[in-house]
């Protein structure tokens, strides 16, 4: 929801708010699967660092 009215994110900026390891869990397979269809795009300025996600469209 944060990510359709930003046009960039952190990861833990979306999932702050989940309190279940299973829904962060859904959460970033979600945001994979709109990687995928290039809706979104993610960056890592580090190994374990933070990510940064930007809306394409």
């Amino acid at each position: 929801d944060r990510i359709s009215i930003a046009v960039e994110a952190s990861f833990s900026e979306i999932s702050g708010s989940v309190k279940e390891k299973i829904d962060v869990i859904l959460t970033f397979l979600a945001m994979l699967m709109l990687m995928r269809s290039r809706i979104l795009e993610a960056s890592q300025d580090y190994l374990f660092g933070d990510i940064k996600i930007k809306k394409l469209t």
